[in-house]
């Protein structure tokens, strides 16, 4: 079995190829092919591979920027300042854990529209 290593550059981005239609601000996962997917707390498969959140959009094929650390700030985020964020359903950020199958920290919203990227692990429900 192949590992995948995503090594970000000094910015805490990496640039991927979109295996899916995929829009900005929503939680990325990479699978065996190296193609960057939307992840979500209902995929169980998707627990502990989360390597961060789309700044860009992109069609199949596509490339897309994914921010692995640090800041994303996005004017439609609506956060409440100091609260967790977790990956939700269907690539969604969410300040309830235990959506689906697995529940996995994401960040810290340091404003309403600023999150502090800090992927931690997953803790797998069922």
């Amino acid at each position: 079995m192949s590992q995948i290593i995503v090594i970000p550059q000094s910015n805490g981005q990496v640039t991927l190829t979109a295996g899916q239609n995929i829009n900005a601000f929503m939680v990325i996962t990479v699978n065996p092919d190296g193609r960057a997917y939307i992840a979500s707390a209902a995929t169980a498969a998707d627990a502990g591979k989360i390597v961060g959140v789309a700044t860009t959009s992109a069609t199949t094929g596509n490339t897309i920027q994914v921010q692995m650390i640090g800041e994303v700030d996005n004017l439609g985020f609506n956060f409440t300042p100091g609260s967790q964020l977790f990956l939700g359903l269907n690539g969604a950020l969410t300040t309830s854990p235990a959506l689906g199958s697995f529940e996995q920290p994401i960040g810290v919203a340091a404003s309403a529209s600023r999150l502090l990227l800090t992927i931690g692990l997953p803790i797998v429900l069922a």
